[in-house]
């Protein structure tokens, strides 16, 4: 091991910390190990030995809640994985992720919107500074107008279109990209700082109030909140609609696992606001499975995303719900791309749209347009940087 490895105190408190209890393990919704498996296991993962949890690993955050002595297995696990991937992604990967320098899907799908869509997606990189907005990240570039919603009017919605957070480099374990794309995101925003930022991803919001905290010592400076937490408070002071008369599905973001159990009763809270009923998945809350998107960190195997992502629609299948509610973006990207080419289909939702629903507004609910060209920027992205174009 280098020993000007960045990251290695990750190592150092995973070992300094961890007593061998086997708690993080067999919790692990994914891999489910028996408690002889689980501590056999994590003795490999602390002493560099190949180990079973790196080629199954799903990147959940889980056993990060669960373990009972601050160790950071979800950090021992991605220092592994960083062990053996300082070279980066492989070449098919490289193209996808957000951020890359060549041509990538965020930066392709543009081409693919409607004069109305292109009209708001202007709007997003236009100065915020000291106003409160509304931060869509990088995967609701793929349907925007999901924020364009007379419930979000006192937020200006903004973005940072080819400056990602560095959220899909960390889950899987390429932490000195992470690094990279955390610092650049960080000195984009420090420049034009605005008064507050919801995020409407969970996974934004842990990853700069948290993580960047925690793994880079990086702290921003403005007040930041999640669009959960930022609907609680705003709906508590509007009348109740009409109960819309729904039942959901509803499938919990691998990040909600770092905000803590509030942050599940928020969420359902402001379902039951507008008159929708939670259906909880098999496994929800702390104990979720990934959508599917990190699933593919074990070993780069884009088949890993596929099983996972088509599991959890095939459950929401089953459930006999009226629809499967996402309020992460990155989980309905996923669900919306696997379940456009699925032979049978399950009505798919953000929050964002069943509100305005509940609210007498119709939404754009472009999720099935959005799917496809994600699908074709993604190809063109590819190809183009396989073939060396810009």
């Amino acid at each position: 091991m280098p020993m000007n490895d960045r990251f290695e105190n990750i190592l150092k408190e995973s070992v300094g910390r961890c007593t061998l209890c086997g708690e993080c393990l067999t919790r692990c919704p994914q891999m489910e190990f028996t408690l002889d498996e689980a501590k056999r296991e994590k003795l490999n993962l602390l002493e560099g030995r190949p180990s079973r949890v790196l080629s199954e690993c799903t990147s959940c955050f889980a056993c990060q809640t669960y373990c009972p002595n601050d160790a950071d297995p979800h950090g021992l696990i991605l220092y592994r994985w960083h062990e053996k991937r300082r070279k980066g992604a492989p070449f098919y990967l490289k193209p996808v992720l957000p951020g890359f320098d060549g041509p990538n899907p965020w930066s392709q799908v543009a081409k693919y919107y409607s004069p109305e869509e292109r009209e708001f997606y202007d709007t997003l990189t236009e100065d915020a500074e000291g106003r409160d907005v509304l931060f869509l990240g990088c995967n609701q570039l793929f349907d925007p107008l999901v924020a364009d919603s007379p419930l979000l009017k006192d937020l200006k919605a903004v973005a940072s279109p080819g400056i990602c957070c560095g959220e899909p480099l960390y889950r899987l374990g390429l932490l000195d990209q992470f690094e990279k794309a955390a610092r650049k995101w960080a000195d984009h925003w420090r420049k034009k700082s605005p008064a507050k930022m919801v995020f409407i991803c969970p996974a934004g919001h842990n990853m700069i109030t948290n993580l960047y905290t925690k793994r880079l010592g990086l702290k921003i400076d403005f007040p930041t909140t999640t669009l959960v937490d930022w609907l609680d408070d705003r709906l508590r002071d509007m009348d109740q609609p009409k109960p819309l008369g729904l039942s959901v599905i509803l499938h919990d973001s691998c990040h909600a696992k770092m905000l803590g159990e509030s942050f599940y009763n928020k969420t359902r809270r402001i379902f039951a606001w507008a008159g929708i009923e939670v259906v909880e998945m098999e496994k929800s809350k702390t104990d979720s499975l990934c959508c599917g998107f990190a699933s593919v960190a074990a070993r780069f195997n884009p088949a890993d995303l596929v099983a996972q992502g088509r599991g959890r629609l095939a459950e929401a299948q089953r459930s006999k719900a009226d629809a499967m509610a996402v309020y992460c973006n990155g989980c309905g990207v996923l669900f919306s791309v696997l379940n456009r080419y699925n032979t049978r289909r399950v009505a798919l939702y953000h929050i964002m749209e069943l509100l305005d629903m509940a609210m007498g507004h119709k939404p754009a609910h472009l999720s099935h347009k959005s799917a496809g060209r994600l699908a074709k920027s993604a190809v063109e992205a590819l190809v183009k940087a396989r073939l060396g174009l810009s």
